[in-house]
């Protein structure tokens, strides 16, 4: 049996146990609920639990910042520079979070000497790898 005709076989096997997974297409499905067929679904698979993707605020702020920086990755900061907007949206994050100015040194220190690349300083700290 070739390679090709044990694919098909696996395949038709998981669409007749329907276990065949297939990507379905929605009208609307950018928040925490989903449209498709004129029906509405709650979305669980969605990271968007706020349904802040869909605020109006947050939608202008984003137009804002496309209009101001535009929409495309552009080159490496360490070429070419970097945009002055990812460190003061930083600055204003630990603010809105409460961060103390120590709390933040004790996370550059952590991160300087490669602690928070552990899995333990994480679950002790608490705080996921990109902060």
């Amino acid at each position: 049996m070739s390679w090709q005709q044990r694919i098909d076989r696996a395949l038709d096997e998981r669409r007749a146990a329907e276990a065949f997974r297939r990507r379905l297409p929605v009208t609307h499905g950018a928040g925490r609920w989903l449209e498709r067929e004129g029906e509405r679904w709650l979305n669980f698979s969605s990271n968007d639990y706020l349904g802040l993707s869909q605020h109006p605020a947050i939608i202008a702020a984003w137009q804002q910042g496309a209009t101001r920086y535009g929409v495309g990755a552009g080159g490496s900061g360490h070429v070419s520079g970097y945009s002055e907007s990812p460190p003061r949206a930083g600055r204003g994050a630990r603010r809105l979070a409460g961060l103390s100015a120590r709390i933040a040194v004790y996370l550059r220190l952590c991160r300087e000497s490669g602690a928070d690349r552990r899995p333990w300083w994480r679950k002790t700290i608490g705080l996921s790898p990109t902060v």
